[in-house]
C-alpha cells in the first residue's frame, strides 16, 4: 500500500468515525431535555472540537485541493475566536452545536468510495448524502449560523468590540464556509443534473428560452406588491426599469424559442440580422432596471448624486464597451466559433460588471436583515454564471434568483 492511499484510508476513516460520534450525539440533543445532560453533552462536543481542530492543522498540509485548505482555515480561525475570547459555555454550544452537525454529511461522503457504482446501496448512499448535505450545510447553517440573530448575539457581538480584528476575521471565516457550502452544493447539481440527463432526453435550449421569457413577467407583480403597502413617488423610477426589463426579456427569449419551435435554427449561439434588435434592446433595458433600481434605493439620500453619478459613468462605459462588441459582431456574421465565445463572453462581462457595482451600492444603504440573504443570494447568481451547473438550463435558474433578488431590491427601497 503506498503512503498517499493510507493516508487516504486513514482520512476517510477518521472523517466516517466523526461523522458518526456527531450524528449520534445530534440524536441525543433531541432526546435529552433536563440541563445535567445537556452540560454532559456540551463537554462532549468541547472535547471533540479541540480533537477536528487538531485534525484540521494536519490535514492542511495533505490535502491537495484549495477549497478544503480555505475550509480548514475558516474553522481555524472559528475556533481561535472561541478560545482567544473565552467565550461563554452556552454561546460556543449554541453556535458551534450546528457548525458540527455538518460534519454528518461525512459518512455518507466516506461510503461513496466503499460502494459499487452499480449497486442499489451506492445509489441510496447518494440520496442520503443530498439530504443530508442540503439540511445541514445549506439550510440548518444559514438558519441558526448565518441568520440567526441568538446565535450571533452570543458567539460574536459579546466580545467582537473587544477586538474588532479578530472579531472581523471570524465573522468573515463564517460566511466564507457558508459560500464554500453554496460552491460544493453547485458541483452536486451539476453531477446530479449530468447524471440525470443521461436517461432523459430533453431540449435544454428549447425549454431555457420558453421558461426565461415568462419567468421575468414574475418581477412586475411582485414589485407592485411590495411598494404598494407604502407607496411613495420614488417606487415609480424602479416599476419603469422592472417593467422595461421584463417586457425586454419576454420579447427577446420568446423571439429565439418561436425560431427553435419553427425548426428556422437548430441551436442559439450567438444574435443574428433577425434578433440583433431585441438583444441590443435587452442589454441596454438590463442597464437601465439596473440604474433605476440605484435611484430609487438612494432616493433622498446624502449621497445620492455621488452614486447615481458613478453609477451611471460605469453603465455608459460599459455600454458603449457592449455596443462596440456588438457592431464587430455585426461587422463579420461568418467568423469562427472562438469569435462568437469572445463575443458572448465580452457582452456578459459588459452587462455584469456594472450590475455587481449596483448592488453593492445596494447592500450599502440596506438593513442588516436584507443584507445577509440579498448578499448570499448574488453568490449565488455569480456561482451560478462561473460553473453553469445545469449547462444550458444555468439560465432558468439564473432569472429564478433574479426574481429573489428584485424582491429583496423592492424590499430595500421600502426601508
Amino acid at each position: 500500500m503506498s503512503s498517499y492511499t493510507w493516508i487516504e484510508n486513514s482520512r476517510n476513516a477518521y472523517l466516517l468515525l466523526m461523522g458518526l460520534t456527531f450524528l449520534s450525539l445530534h440524536v441525543c440533543c433531541h432526546f435529552v431535555s433536563d440541563p445535567t445532560s445537556l452540560q454532559v453533552l456540551s463537554n462532549q462536543y468541547e472535547k471533540l472540537i479541540r480533537i477536528i481542530g487538531i485534525y484540521f492543522v494536519m490535514d492542511c498540509f495533505y490535502v491537495k485541493t484549495y477549497d478544503l485548505i480555505l475550509h480548514h482555515v475558516c474553522f481555524l480561525c472559528i475556533l481561535f475566536y472561541n478560545y482567544y475570547f473565552d467565550v461563554s459555555c452556552e454561546g460556543r454550544f449554541v453556535f458551534l452545536y450546528p457548525l458540527m452537525n455538518t460534519q454528518i454529511s461525512s459518512i455518507f461522503y466516506v461510503l461513496k468510495h466503499y460502494l459499487s457504482k452499480k449497486s442499489f446501496l451506492f445509489n441510496v448512499n447518494a440520496a442520503l448524502f443530498y439530504i443530508v448535505f442540503m439540511k445541514y450545510q445549506i439550510y440548518d447553517f444559514y438558519n441558526k449560523l448565518i441568520d440567526n440573530h441568538v446565535s450571533f448575539y452570543m458567539f460574536f457581538s459579546k466580545y467582537y468590540q473587544t477586538n474588532i480584528y479578530f472579531g472581523s476575521i471570524s465573522v468573515l471565516s463564517c460566511c466564507v464556509l457558508y459560500i464554500l457550502n453554496i460552491y460544493w452544493c453547485m458541483i452536486i447539481h451539476k453531477s446530479l443534473y449530468r447524471s440525470i440527463t443521461k436517461y432523459i432526453s430533453i431540449n435544454k435550449e428549447f425549454i431555457c428560452h420558453y421558461l426565461c421569457s415568462y419567468t421575468s413577467w414574475i418581477n412586475i407583480p411582485v414589485s407592485i406588491y411590495v411598494y404598494s403597502c407604502n407607496p411613495t413617488e420614488k417606487y415609480v423610477f424602479d416599476l419603469i426599469g422592472i417593467t422595461a426589463f421584463s417586457v425586454s426579456s419576454y420579447m427577446y427569449h420568446h423571439d429565439i424559442f418561436m425560431q427553435l419551435y419553427h425548426n428556422k435554427i437548430e441551436t442559439y449561439e450567438f444574435p443574428d440580422k433577425d434578433n440583433i434588435e431585441l438583444f441590443m434592446n435587452n442589454c441596454f433595458l438590463i442597464h437601465l432596471r439596473g440604474f433605476l433600481g440605484v435611484v430609487t434605493n438612494y432616493y433622498r439620500n446624502p449621497w445620492y448624486s455621488s452614486v447615481l453619478f458613478l453609477s451611471g459613468i460605469c453603465h455608459m462605459s460599459f455600454l458603449y464597451n457592449g455596443v462596440i462588441n456588438i457592431v464587430k459582431h455585426l461587422i463579420d456574421l461568418d467568423q469562427d466559433h472562438q469569435e462568437k465565445e469572445t463575443f458572448t463572453e465580452g457582452s456578459t462581462k459588459w452587462m455584469a460588471v456594472p450590475l455587481v457595482l449596483d448592488v453593492c451600492f445596494l447592500l450599502a444603504n440596506t438593513t442588516k436583515e436584507i443584507f445577509i440573504p440579498l448578499f448570499f443570494i448574488q453568490v449565488i447568481m455569480i456561482l451560478l454564471f462561473v460553473m453553469k451547473p445545469f449547462d444550458k438550463l444555468t439560465n432558468v435558474m439564473i432569472y429564478i434568483f433574479l426574481n429573489i433578488q428584485n424582491f429583496y431590491f423592492c424590499l430595500s427601497n421600502t426601508r
